[in-house]
């Protein structure tokens, strides 16, 4: 998965709203590869779409695997500028 860096407030700001927790996903997702998978057989590459994004992110634990990757990386860039 590739993710857009935001500010920091901008991220917390989108994630804390539980109404709209797509809001989130739609600004800090950009892309997947072709190892996203749909779930025909066989299995073909899964086109980026928000459609597909929000779909993908209502599968157990891929939302909270999605902000991990995300804090993580954010945390990561931070790191990094200060070196």
């Amino acid at each position: 998965i590739t993710l857009n860096i935001l500010e920091r407030d901008k991220a917390l700001a989108l994630l804390e709203d539980d109404d709209d927790k797509d809001a989130f996903l739609n600004a800090v997702v950009a892309n997947w590869g072709d190892d996203v998978l749909d779930d025909a057989e066989p299995p073909q590459p899964l086109a980026f779409t928000p459609e597909n994004l929000r779909k993908l992110a209502q599968t157990p634990y891929v939302f909270t695997a999605i902000v991990d990757c995300y804090f993580g990386e954010a945390l990561g860039a931070k790191a990094k500028r200060k070196n």
